[in-house]
């Protein structure tokens, strides 16, 4: 089973009933050719970049689902062949890539912490070392006022 993303747009002449049962038969569409559905979201009508089809705003739903990539053909003719898809897009997610982008951006924050931990350091050094010399030139002073 390979993890995938399904963004659509159902046409804005439907009404948010309607959006809910087409949204409900190509979920049911995706559990007969035994697929899994991970989550879904509606994203709302919204404004298209251009018309399309002469329709110029759609209700866009994204939904993460599991299926045999085998079986991905038939989910993209049954999609094509609806008349209430108004445009489509499936995205083949990786597991390995969020794996990847978390230890990514620990080594990031780690780096960062040592990097703060660096400049502290040479900070406190660049301190110590104007104090010592503050130092010095006071007691080179004394001893000439003391001379």
């Amino acid at each position: 089973m390979q993890l995938y993303n399904l963004l659509y747009i159902i046409p804005a002449p439907n009404t948010k009933e309607d959006v809910k049962k087409i949204n409900k038969n190509i979920k049911e569409d995706i559990k007969n050719l035994k697929g899994d559905i991970l989550s879904e979201e509606n994203l709302g009508n919204k404004k298209l970049s251009y018309p399309i089809e002469k329709k110029e705003k759609g209700f866009y739903i994204s939904i993460d689902f599991q299926l045999d990539p085998s079986q991905l053909n038939t989910l993209k003719d049954q999609l094509k062949s609806s008349k209430n898809v108004l445009r489509k897009m499936i995205v083949k997610k990786s597991k390995q890539k969020k794996k990847k982008e978390k230890k990514s951006q620990q080594k990031k924050i780690k780096k960062t912490k040592e990097t703060k931990k660096d400049v502290k350091d040479e900070k406190t050094k660049s301190k110590e070392k104007e104090n010592d010399d503050i130092k010095n030139i006071n007691d080179k002073i004394n001893d000439i006022l003391n001379s």
